[in-house]
């Protein structure tokens, strides 16, 4: 009975020593409170309202449920906002703009009281749309492109002198981004287009005095070049000019001969041969392409040729033929008559050709 009495004794001393302890650290947790770094606190008494004292790094004390700490992010940390605004030429202008802010750290009580702990989110919206309509508002918006550099220190100078009235301080302020009104960026693109169909007629009006300038030397010098071949045949007679009519007309048949043919992907190296059949006199129309190498073996008969390394292609081309034979025809009646004109030129007689060639060329 009496060590029943004895440990009954004994559960309720520890439970009460654990309800004492419980309690006791309960109070000292609500005694302390830690500020990390880059942190400030700021404490509110419920019988003296803010302090005005700034509480540092640390762990410190404080009267439980009659003081509560604020603790501030003293770092500096990056805003962004944008706002559409009016130009001096009645123009819409949206602009981006981006602070980096921290709060002055002795006025922190003053901010706890006027403004609270989202003191940025209340402040830097606002007075970043102030300034910015007020300072965009004195130029032009071409300017804004021109002088952004001039228009950038502007609104930074007044930002920081707005923000300074709230106790933050502002370490950088840039915009970030300007664009215009739909009307505006179609205005400003037509223009340059237009600049560059000046650029482009002025481009024209070059090409075409230069295109002068040339027809103007090229007729200058086919003039001289008249000028010496007339005084050359003045001088020396008709020959020249009969020599370039020969020379045409040998250009005039190589090309009609070249496209009679129409074997464009035979080269220079084949050689046409035309065979005698063994009951004509004449020509046997047949005509073979044949390289210029062949070695016969005498195995086919006329018009059949075969050639080492090469299938015979024996190809029936009487139009070819033909053609042929009314060039070299042409070419003769062109050669006789210029033949001919040359020696009449010379003051030779051209009823006998034979007779008359040696003494002429002698003379020569």
């Amino acid at each position: 009975m009496g060590s029943s009495q004895a440990a009954v004794s004994f559960l309720m001393n520890l439970a009460r020593s654990a309800f004492e302890l419980g309690v006791a650290a309960t109070a000292l947790s609500s005694s302390l409170y830690t500020v990390d770094g880059g942190r400030r606190a700021v404490l509110f008494d419920r019988f003296r309202g803010i302090l005005d004292d700034t509480v540092g790094e640390g762990t410190h004390f404080l009267i439980p449920w009659v003081q509560k700490p604020y603790i501030f992010d003293i770092r500096t940390r990056p805003h962004t906002f944008s706002s559409i605004s009016g130009t001096k030429d009645l123009q819409m202008v949206n602009l981006t703009l981006r602070v980096l802010s921290r709060p002055e750290i002795g006025k922190l009580p003053v901010i706890v009281k006027n403004l609270g702990i989202e003191y940025d989110e209340k402040v830097l919206p606002s007075i970043g749309n102030e300034v910015l309509k007020a300072v965009v508002a004195q130029f032009n918006a071409d300017q804004l492109l021109t002088d952004r550099s001039q228009v950038s220190a502007l609104v930074h100078d007044s930002l920081i002198r707005r923000a300074k009235d709230f106790n933050i301080v502002l370490d950088d302020v840039a915009i970030t981004h300007l664009s215009y009104g739909s009307e505006f960026s179609r205005a400003v693109e037509q223009k340059q287009v237009v600049q560059q169909e000046a650029e482009r007629s002025k481009f024209v009006v070059m090409k075409a005095e230069q295109e002068r300038r040339a027809a103007i030397i090229r007729a200058e010098g086919e003039s001289g070049a008249a000028k010496l071949i007339s005084d050359a045949t003045a001088s020396t007679g008709m020959g020249l000019i009969e020599l370039r009519r020969i020379e045409a007309s040998r250009e005039i048949a190589s090309t009609i001969f070249t496209h009679s043919l129409k074997l464009k992907h035979f080269t220079k190296k084949y050689l046409f041969a035309f065979i005698k059949t063994p009951n004509s006199k004449m020509l046997d129309p047949n005509v073979i392409l044949i390289p210029s190498d062949t070695i016969f073996d005498g195995s086919c008969e006329p018009p059949c040729l075969k050639m080492r390394g090469w299938p015979s292609p024996v190809l029936d081309l009487d139009v070819v033929t033909t053609t042929f034979f009314s060039l070299v025809f042409l070419f003769f009646v062109l050669v006789f008559t210029s033949l001919r004109d040359s020696l009449a030129a010379s003051g030779c007689q051209t009823q006998n050709v034979s007779a008359s060639i040696a003494p002429c060329f002698g003379d020569h």
